[in-house]
């Protein structure tokens, strides 16, 4: 499976484990590799000149009590959860799609759109 960013980033996901030479993430300036490994000019360099972060709480009770935001936070566990619907998605209707990330929709697909927001079982709703 594989999901390009309109700028030309891919994530490929090999639940298979086929393809044992593949790039985890390739774009218009390189690829990053296993371990870190890249083709990408400088890249280990960069990324060590880069500030620190600050340090988020990774336990959620620690992170309720401090009022601190929590490391897994709900806008990336979000985005990694959308990440792995559309592959879901894309694989249950057996062709390649395109999203909007802003709208959370497919574009000029209701068919796919139907399985974004597919019905809840009892007792949960929306």
């Amino acid at each position: 499976m594989r999901l390009r960013y309109e700028d030309g980033c891919e994530i490929i996901l090999d639940g298979e484990n086929r393809e044992t030479e593949a790039a985890f993430i390739e774009g218009p300036a390189g690829r990053i590799f296993k371990d870190f490994n890249s083709d990408i000019p400088g890249l280990r360099e960069k990324v060590a000149s880069l500030p620190d972060p600050e340090p988020e709480p990774e336990d959620f009770a620690e992170s309720v009590r401090r009022r601190r935001r929590f490391a897994l936070n709900e806008a990336n566990g979000h985005r990694s959860c959308t990440l792995v619907n559309l592959a879901k998605i894309a694989v249950r209707s057996g062709r390649g799609l395109r999203f909007d990330p802003v709208s959370q929709r497919f574009i000029s697909d209701e068919e796919a759109n139907r399985l974004v927001d597919e019905p809840m079982r009892a007792p949960w709703h929306f």
